[in-house]
């Protein structure tokens, strides 16, 4: 392989442009920020034998502007483009990253997606990549690292023209073109969210206080297994381990209850200490999280250094009250109401689960209504607890057991109850036993929008991962493809792209005070549009609270993250 140190030309339209650069200084928990020093940016062109790399931020201009007509091409292009972009404006445009579109076309068959997987898979070689650590310490580039740094540019290319070849015309290729794709550009605009680093700190030392206070009142470490088994044992209670889960059996309990409430201000002293404000809160004052467009097989995002998406909301929801909105801003939540039910309604077709979201209902109500053939029950009723219960599990293929353990029953009422709703609700057990046909046949099952999961039939999850899939999947397409369009029209309206926060059906903003009308507008005719392109037929509708903080939004009942084991 040659390498030119010279500006690729002649360039033609739809020709794929490889490209990949490499920066001195990194650091791994910080690739998704701009920093380090430019080292080269390799360039590698289809139909031609020899890479291009250049050394000087300067010509990127030059670059950018004779790759025009070009289809570009990259690895993981979040991270290029971004740290390309602190040197030359790049528009936005359509590209082809070949992490993604793996990612894309082959969730939950394939676990592990960098650039060395892709080219075992698709050119049969073993990449070596000890030469990549020499950068974090470099000034200049040696021999070895410029063939490196080159040999990553031809690989991608090489994939990508691989991947055109076999997967653009498939069906699943559409989750990667019609959504994934159209996630790059907004997430590089995405805003960090303003941390109020004074109430954090003061919260933080209350919990530290608060842990050991009820520490010394039961007498010994809630942390050593030994002391806390032996403490139970004097208590009574005799356990194997002193696991959460263990011990929430035994939460009504006072002890148990305590062991527990200690844990709890512990573990959030030291997540969530100082450690973390000084790691993650930068010099404006902000946190700006790595935002990962498939971060699950079944396509729902997720958010790394810091994550974001696991910031206590129930247990502790004082946490969320220290995301705050800036200076002459208003900070505004958003999620989906009732996300997963009407998903399911969409897809199974039952009619009483669509006529009650047609009418509004409490679809946890409704089920327990159907459930005890009761149709006058109010929501008040205790047994509304077994509809949520069953309402929720659906998803994830509750089993009798796990009913009864949860709702605390004999296993003859878990099995009466959950025969009864699949009685009652007849269009949401077809569906099920389709999924599972489809999936046992076919090895996978598929999102609305055409989005792939496979499933491991040696799992012993599998039946239920074939429920769970297409709605769980659904709703991360329906997320993106709502947040795709409010990108676009704060770009035609030339208002500020003020998302913040993703954390799977909710979208948190930092907005100017005097564009929260106009953004309300907007972002309610994109979740419209966004309804009607992927769940026609199904009435959807989202909720919003404003406030100073993120914590405006009340936290929801239910959680769409509720799993079963069977």
């Amino acid at each position: 392989m040659k390498i030119i140190n010279e500006v690729p030309t002649d360039i033609k339209k739809g020709q794929m442009v490889s490209l990949d650069c490499e920066f001195y200084g990194q650091t791994l928990e910080k690739l998704h920020r701009p920093h380090g020093t430019f080292a080269c940016i390799s360039i590698a062109v289809e139909g031609r034998e020899d890479t291009y790399q250049l050394y000087d931020t300067h010509d990127l201009k030059k670059l950018f502007l004779s790759m025009g007509k070009g289809l570009w091409v990259g690895h993981n292009m979040l991270y290029d483009l971004r740290q390309l972009m602190k040197f030359v404006e790049i528009k936005p445009r359509y590209v082809h990253d070949t992490m993604l579109v793996d990612q894309s076309m082959f969730g939950g068959y394939y676990q592990k997606f960098s650039l060395a997987d892709l080219v075992r898979r698709y050119e049969g070689e073993i990449m070596h990549k000890e030469v990549r650590s020499e950068f974090s310490d470099a000034t200049e580039m040696t021999p070895e690292m410029k063939e490196y740094a080159a040999g990553d540019a031809t690989h991608t290319l090489n994939i990508a023209l691989k991947q055109r070849e076999q997967h653009q015309d498939a069906l699943g290729f559409s989750a990667y073109s019609d959504i994934d794709e159209k996630m790059i550009w907004p997430i590089l605009d995405m805003q960090g969210t303003l941390i109020d680093v004074g109430a954090w700190t003061k919260a933080v030392k209350g919990f530290e206080d608060k842990a050991q206070e009820l520490q010394d009142e039961l007498g010994f470490n809630v942390n050593s297994a030994a002391q806390v088994l032996s403490s139970l044992k004097k208590a009574g209670i005799h356990l194997i381990n002193t696991k959460a889960e263990t011990l929430l059996e035994y939460a009504d309990r006072p002890i148990v209850r305590q062991i527990l409430e200690t844990r709890m201000y512990r573990k959030a002293a030291s997540t969530y200490g100082m450690k973390w404000l000084e790691k993650n809160v930068e010099a404006d004052g902000k946190v700006y999280s790595s935002w990962h467009i498939t971060g699950a097989e079944t396509g729902r995002m997720s958010s790394s250094n810091p994550n974001l998406q696991n910031i206590p909301s129930r247990k502790m929801p004082i946490f969320r009250t220290f995301f705050v909105a800036s200076t002459g801003n208003i900070f505004i939540v958003d999620d989906v109401h009732q996300q997963e039910p009407c998903i399911l309604a969409y897809e199974s077709k039952d009619k009483i689960l669509t006529e009650a979201i047609f009418k509004g209902e409490d679809l946890h109500l409704t089920v327990a209504r159907e459930i005890f053939n009761d149709p006058a029950m109010k929501k008040e009723d205790d047994r509304r607890a077994v509809g949520k219960t069953i309402n929720l599990g659906t998803s994830y293929g509750l089993s009798a057991v796990g009913a009864a353990k949860r709702l605390n029953i004999p296993l003859e009422e878990a099995e009466r109850f959950i025969q009864q709703y699949f009685n009652r609700f007849s269009g949401v057990f077809s569906w099920i036993s389709q999924m599972r046909q489809q999936a046992y046949n076919n090895g996978y099952v598929k999102t609305s929008a055409g989005r792939r999961i496979y499933m491991n039939t040696y799992n012993t999850q599998w039946q239920n991962n074939a429920i769970n899939a297409p709605i769980q999947g659904g709703a991360a397409d329906f997320t993106k493809m709502w947040k795709r369009k409010i990108w676009e029209k704060c770009r035609e309206q030339g208002l500020p792209y003020t998302i913040c926060l993703i954390v799977h059906d909710e979208l948190g903003s930092d907005t100017p005070r005097a564009m929260v009308k106009d953004m309300n507008h907007l972002r309610k005719e994109a979740f419209d549009e966004t309804a009607t392109t992927l769940f026609k037929g199904i009435p959807m509708s989202s909720e919003f609270e404003m406030g100073k903080s993120w914590a405006c939004k009340s936290v929801k009942e239910d959680t769409e993250d509720e799993e079963e084991t069977a």
